[in-house]
């Protein structure tokens, strides 16, 4: 396993590692409900305590508790929610990439975190996360922690932190399904988004 400060290689299109946690302390910033308010205000907008599920976001979780330790699909970590989504009847996939190539759409967007020198910056509030929600990650670098190309699946978030608690696969190379710590206020480079699962289509 690389160091937790490395840059993790080796992947192929649709692969992503992550490694490490560290203390959630960095200043945030919002450019939209909680813009110029500061920190007081972002934590006051997120609400204490973890976010409410939705229906499809249990089937979700629940798919990925069932199959943890487990490889699935092929052992990458967009493999995981796409099967995830499928096993839900959630749509598995919410449109055509975007920014990029490769920046996969898993549904309705409901939050963008980006670095920025003076910290993240929060399109939308850690309190619109759900159990459920897919997070798609793009050099994404936090302190301890590297991850160029990932998904993962959100099982509890922290509103008043931004710790949020995931499902991945090819985590740190390992090709099946583990619990990790994503520290979204520690983002220093790249960008997160994140998804809420839709219906499939009919």
């Amino acid at each position: 396993m690389p160091s937790a400060a490395a840059p993790l290689a080796g992947h192929a299109a649709g692969d992503g590692e992550m490694l490490g946690t560290a203390p959630l302390t960095r200043r945030l910033e919002s450019r939209s409900l909680t813009h110029g308010i500061g920190v007081a205000g972002l934590l006051l907008a997120s609400a204490a305590g973890v976010a409410a599920s939705h229906p499809l976001g249990d089937r979700v979780v629940a798919y990925c508790q069932a199959h943890l330790g487990q490889k699935v699909g092929n052992g990458e970590c967009a493999g995981l929610a796409f099967q995830a989504l499928k096993s839900a009847g959630a749509a598995t996939r919410g449109g055509p990439d975007h920014p990029g190539r490769g920046d996969y759409v898993w549904g309705r967007q409901v939050l963008l975190v980006e670095a920025s020198p003076g910290g993240p910056r929060l399109t939308g509030t850690f309190s619109e996360i759900q159990p459920g929600d897919i997070m798609q990650y793009r050099d994404a670098k936090f302190v301890k922690m590297h991850a160029s190309h990932h998904t993962a699946v959100v099982r509890e978030v922290d509103p008043t932190t931004g710790l949020v608690k995931a499902f991945a696969q090819n985590a740190g190379g390992r090709r099946f399904v583990v619990e990790v710590d994503v520290p979204l206020a520690r983002l220093t480079q790249g960008w997160i988004r994140v998804y809420r699962p839709i219906p499939r289509p009919r």
